[in-house]
């Protein structure tokens, strides 16, 4: 058989953060990429780094990558001793992980922000693992990894031999908590029936790079959650219910006709509004059995867990709990995950529904959940993006209805005075559209600030199932309570419950929305500012734009001008126009 010729073509960090579609900032620093000369070419070098037991950082030979079409034959010059790539780029200890093939698809998956590791080819799995067995260390650490598997090249399919098959087999040998994710099953085809991509690499590309971030991670996702043996084997297909099936049920109370059980609601106002402390007269009575103060608790006392991220614990929660009668007994604050009380992570919701599930299996008589303010516990979901939040409160109610909890997220109204007062709750409209039951906390309307009990109003702004004259307005006003800290009587503020009024969303906020006078510059300076940030991370179609603007209270003649003064461009793609802040027009 010939010997391969061979041929270094020239690379450089440019032409490659071109190729991959990777900033050439994020190349060199993360992954301190380099430009050398070598056979007589400029190529590009990529440093390997392997952690020793202790953690630190020992630098191995490099590898060096040259232009595409280049033919180094078989002594490629790829550093001498083979490790997996990407260990300096790792998080100290993470409960999931990747293993892919390849540098470029390691640097992507990293850009994305998941911990990921690179085998330099899939021939080469045990050498590396041989010359560097202390990373078997972090590998069995983790709960699960996720191969991404490559397809059989032809060459192998002809010998009936399949290197990336091996390579899985190898590693679920040494480590029984992988499984295998099969992109190139999911890709879309060519009209050869070839799929478009087969790597993560190549589905960042088909998707644009960061323009079609969201693509790339919701395809992740469902190749993850396809390959998981737990779901089971089958054809995926719609699930119809014929009404007649249904057995009607009656939407039961944790407190009647306000909060609904096992289901989200939402309390939400401007800051010193009353959301917290109101939230915290209701865990008292949730946790004593009490009676609320318009109506009987039927409830046997429960407990109650706590994510809040913008208070402490010791100075501002309990005390403000004890004021308000709880029984501390009953209150858990889930504060952070760790291993062993160390190597600490905050809490991500959309990452951490596993250990959430087992924290509640193990605190059984929790009833309730409470989260403040839930923006701070979404992790990777843009709680501006209606897409994102939607599906993330959909397993937030699934998670409710299957634990059988009840779920109240506390959130702040954003400060655009321009929008429905329903769709002020800071970010998409979602939040407030998707959950049961919203509930709106502000100052009395016409009372002035001067008046001492200041009134303060808890207005239903959404409640399903609920007959219209049953939706009542609670007043109250705060008192300070004392309680003893450090050995002083502190005086901490309390709800003191007033009446029950027929006010509604409309009459309390109407100041605030399109019936409110005002210039039209006003507007339109509202719009252009949304419209700067829905638009920051890249185009949109216009129907989106329209649509998601009209649910923030954006009229579409409003948004046009609004446009127009902020030079937002506009193209037509595919029967589709969309808008763009700035940058070449892609046609």
């Amino acid at each position: 058989m010939p010997k391969t010729k061979e041929v270094y073509l020239p690379l450089t960090i440019e032409e490659y953060s071109a190729e991959r579609n990777l900033p050439v900032d994020y190349l060199k620093d993360v992954w301190d990429l380099k430009e050398v000369e070598r056979e007589k070419v400029v190529c590009i070098e990529q440093p390997y780094t392997r952690l020793d037991m202790f953690g630190g950082a020992v630098c191995c030979d490099p590898r060096w990558r040259f232009g595409k079409g280049s033919k180094p034959g078989k002594k490629s010059p790829v550093g001498a001793k083979l490790i997996l790539y990407g260990q300096k780029q790792l998080p100290e200890l993470t409960p999931f992980m990747f293993l892919v093939e390849g540098e470029s698809d390691t640097q992507t998956l990293r850009y994305l922000g998941w911990p990921v590791l690179g085998i330099p080819g899939a021939k080469t799995w045990s050498t590396c693992i041989q010359n560097d067995p202390d990373v078997l260390r972090i590998l069995k650490g983790c709960q699960e990894i996720l191969i991404v598997r490559e397809p059989a090249s032809n060459a192998e399919k002809l010998k009936n031999w399949d290197s990336p098959a091996k390579m899985v087999a190898d590693i679920q040998t040494m480590l029984p908590n992988a499984r295998a994710l099969r992109l190139w099953e999911f890709a879309p085809r060519d009209a050869n029936g070839l799929p478009l991509y087969k790597d993560v690499s190549g589905l960042w590309m088909h998707y644009g790079g960061a323009d079609g971030k969201k693509q790339v991670i919701e395809t992740l996702r469902i190749v993850a959650s396809a390959s998981n043996p737990a779901a089971g084997t089958g054809q995926r297909k719609i699930e119809i219910i014929h009404a007649s099936d249904v057995e009607m049920k009656l939407t039961r109370w944790l407190w009647p006709n306000r909060v609904p059980l096992n289901k989200v609601t939402v309390f939400s106002g401007m800051a010193e509004r009353g959301k917290s402390t109101v939230a915290a007269d209701f865990i008292a009575r949730l946790t004593r059995g009490k009676d609320f103060p318009d109506t009987p608790n039927a409830n046997a006392p429960c407990d109650v867990m706590i994510l809040a991220s913008e208070e402490d614990y010791d100075e501002d929660i309990l005390p403000r709990l004890s004021a308000a009668g709880a029984d501390i007994n009953r209150i858990h604050f889930a504060k952070q995950s760790s291993i062993n009380g160390k190597d600490t992570w905050e809490i991500a919701i959309d990452r951490d529904w596993t250990l959430l599930r087992e924290a509640l299996t193990d605190h059984k008589d929790v009833r309730v959940i409470v989260i403040d303010p839930i923006t701070s516990y979404v992790g990777n979901v843009d709680p501006n993006k209606p897409k994102e939040v939607r599906p993330f409160i959909d397993k937030l109610k699934v998670f409710a209805k299957d634990l059988n909890i009840s779920i109240l997220l506390i959130m702040h109204f954003s400060k655009n005075p321009d929008v429905a007062a329903l769709h002020r709750s800071g970010g998409a409209a979602t939040w407030t559209d998707a959950p049961r039951a919203v509930w709106l906390f502000d100052k009395k309307r016409d009372e002035s600030d001067e008046t001492v009990p200041r009134t303060h109003v808890m207005v239903p702004g959404k409640l399903n199932r609920v007959a219209a004259d049953q939706k009542k307005t609670l007043e109250f006003t705060f008192t300070g309570v004392p309680v003893r800290i450090e050995g002083q009587d502190i005086p901490v503020g309390a709800v003191v419950w007033g009446s029950a009024t027929d006010l509604t969303i409309d009459q309390q906020f109407k100041s605030e929305h399109h019936s409110k006078p005002g210039p039209q510059p006003m507007k339109t300076e509202s719009a252009r500012a949304w419209l700067k940030t829905y638009l920051a991370d890249g185009p949109k179609p216009s129907a989106e734009v329209f649509s998601e603007g009209d649910s923030l209270g954006h009229e579409q003649e409003t948004l046009r001008t609004a446009k127009k003064r902020e030079g937002i461009k506009s193209w037509q793609r595919g029967g589709c126009w969309y808008w763009e802040l700035s940058g070449p027009n892609p046609c």
